[in-house]
Order: structure tokens, then C-alpha cells, then sequence
């Protein structure tokens, strides 16, 4: 099994368990503050506090418990925070400046480079913690960007994986729409502010919310009318949650993909199999697009009654690796040429 493989597999119990807890302390949380929603009774601002106002008043009273959930929460947000600059600046060096810029360039350059590159991407992180502040919570708005991003992403694979005829238009044109459409619905539903309709919270466990209650006469009291509000006149896709931005994005890019594609494809194409899901493989008998090239060729498959025979060469690595017994194999044929 490959390195890449393995590090998948070994990951994946982690991931699960992360999730799990991550889950499990949501609905501990919703269950302590069940009578008593401290967003709605002012104790707390936003609800990215909900979280450390449940740990100080759980566990406040141990020592050290709380300086080390602190910790832990800004070692979280750190690593995060650098593994993306590094990789931001990975590629902008490796795919833009080296091959666009300056092609020939040393070692020395290319680490002040790189220093320079980090300094900045984490300069502009900074800046836009003040843009994703206005976005809501830190949940939403990582959501938020995450879908406008991730789901078109993800169509452009979907698009390549399972769809035979898909081609370099096809997904070039469907990813640059998916992430227009989906920055568009995002940045209008951002601004525009749709109501939402919230479930119905309770106040009787809060026991702050009576210390200082006072007697009102209610003959003296007036009534205010209900205000009703409702999102008419907000255009409709704006209303979308946070949560639909990768639908959006990733269906578009299918659907563009698809249809730009079929405009744009070449009949005599061949499509390796090996680059497709292997049910789409099975199934590629129901799908228009092209060929497919197999590993072993056969005259009668391809229309072949003349062809000359294929020959099969070996390339041995003992030369370089003489611990390795492994040989690479390949098959050429003329016609293919």
C-alpha cells in the first residue's frame, strides 16, 4: 500500500474520534444551557463565547484547567494558521513565481522569497480577522468560505472522475462559474442580512435574570405591536444559509462542465479508465464520450484486422536500486502514435 494510503487510513480514526468529541461537546453544551440561553440573557456577546463560558463555569474552579484550554485553543488556531501560509507560499513560489517570474533561481533567493511571502500571507490573515467578523461566528464564517471555495473544488473533481467526456474546457469553464456563482451568493447574502427564523429559547433557568426584578403596574403599560419580519424583498438567492454555498458551487460547476463538454468534445478523444471511477467504468457503455484506452489492446476492439503486433518492453530499476526487484512494464503500439 502507498505512503499516501497509509497516512489516509491512519488519519482517519483520529478524524472520526475528533468528530465525535467535537459533536458530543455541542450537545453537552445545549443540554447545561438548556433552560438558559446566555446569548439571549446578555452574559455573553457572540456565540464563538459560548464555548469558554461553559468550561469557566464547569471547571473554573480547578486550577490550571482553564490557562490550558486557553493553550490549547491558540495551538489549534496557530498550527492552522501556519500550515496555510507555508502552503499558500509553496505554491505561489513553486507554480507562479518560478515558472512565470524568475525561472532560474537559487536556493538563497528562493528562501528570502519564501520569508517574504510567509510575512505577507500572514499580514493579510490578520487584516481579514476584521472582515470575518462582520460574517457572524467564527463557525459560519468558515463555513462560509470553505463552501465557496471547497464546493467548486469538489465539482471539478466529481467532474473528472465521473464524467468521461468531461475535458479541459469543460472543467476549466465550470469551475471559474461554480466559484463566481458561489462568491456571488455569498458576498449578496453577507450584505444583505436575511432574517432567519430562530427556535423558540427559554430564560427560567437563568437565575442572574431575577436579582433585581421589579414591580411594574401593568395598568400603566403599553402595548407594542408585534414587528412581523419576513425577507421579500430581498432577492431570492441571497436567502440561501451559509450551508448551501457548496451545493451551489459544486452544482454548477457539474452542470457547466457537463454542457461545455459535450459542445467543446472531440469524437475520436480516448479516455484512459484508469483516470475514472471504476463504476463509471462499468457503466461506460451507457454514456456517450469517448473510448476507452485498456491496458491490454485487442484488434477486434479497436478495428484493428491490420494492425502490426504490440511490443512489450521492460525497464528494470536494479541498475539504480539493487535492493529492488520491482520492474516497470509498458505497452506501445503504433497505431496509438
Amino acid at each position: 500500500m502507498p505512503s499516501t494510503f497509509r497516512c489516509l487510513w491512519y488519519n482517519l480514526p483520529a478524524l472520526i474520534l475528533l468528530t465525535c468529541i467535537t459533536s458530543m461537546s455541542g450537545i453537552v453544551i445545549y443540554a447545561f444551557y438548556f433552560e438558559c440561553d446566555p446569548i439571549g440573557a446578555k452574559m455573553i456577546q457572540a456565540p464563538d463565547q459560548l464555548f469558554p463560558r461553559f468550561v469557566m463555569e464547569t471547571l473554573g474552579a480547578f486550577p490550571g484547567i482553564p490557562g490550558l484550554f486557553v493553550a490549547g485553543i491558540f495551538s489549534g488556531a496557530l498550527s492552522t494558521v501556519s500550515s496555510g501560509v507555508n502552503s499558500l507560499t509553496a505554491v505561489m513560489l513553486e507554480d507562479i513565481i518560478k515558472k512565470f517570474i524568475v525561472k532560474d533561481i537559487s536556493g538563497l533567493w528562493a528562501t528570502r522569497i519564501s520569508k517574504v511571502l510567509a510575512m505577507s500571507f500572514g499580514v493579510i490573515s490578520i487584516a481579514l480577522v476584521f472582515v470575518a467578523e462582520q460574517m457572524g461566528g467564527v463557525l459560519q464564517a468558515a463555513l462560509t468560505i470553505h463552501g465557496i471555495v471547497g464546493g467548486p473544488m469538489l465539482g471539478a473533481f466529481t467532474l473528472g472522475m465521473f464524467i468521461p467526456f468531461a475535458n479541459t474546457w469543460g472543467a476549466s469553464t465550470g469551475l471559474v462559474s461554480g466559484f463566481g456563482i458561489a462568491m456571488w451568493f455569498g458576498m449578496g447574502s453577507f450584505a444583505s442580512h436575511p432574517y432567519h427564523l430562530e427556535a423558540s429559547l427559554s430564560y427560567q433557568g437563568c437565575a442572574e435574570l431575577y436579582y433585581n426584578a421589579t414591580s411594574i403596574d401593568i395598568a400603566n403599560m403599553t402595548s407594542i405591536p408585534e414587528i412581523i419580519r419576513n425577507n421579500d424583498d430581498i432577492f431570492p438567492p441571497y436567502r440561501l444559509s451559509y450551508l448551501w454555498m457548496s451545493g451551489v458551487g459544486f452544482a454548477v460547476v457539474m452542470i457547466v462542465g457537463v454542457v461545455v463538454s459535450l459542445i467543446t468534445r472531440s469524437k475520436e478523444e480516448i479516455v484512459d479508465e484508469r483516470l475514472l471511477s471504476p463504476l463509471i467504468t462499468w457503466l461506460s457503455k451507457c454514456m456517450p464520450g469517448g473510448k476507452f484506452k485498456e491496458m491490454v489492446l485487442h484488434k477486434e476492439t479497436w478495428g484493428m484486422s491490420q494492425a502490426p503486433l504490440r511490443t512489450t518492453s521492460v525497464i528494470s530499476d536494479s541498475d539504480f536500486y539493487p535492493r529492488k526487484k520491482a520492474s516497470i512494464s509498458y505497452i506501445s503500439d503504433s497505431k496509438l502514435s
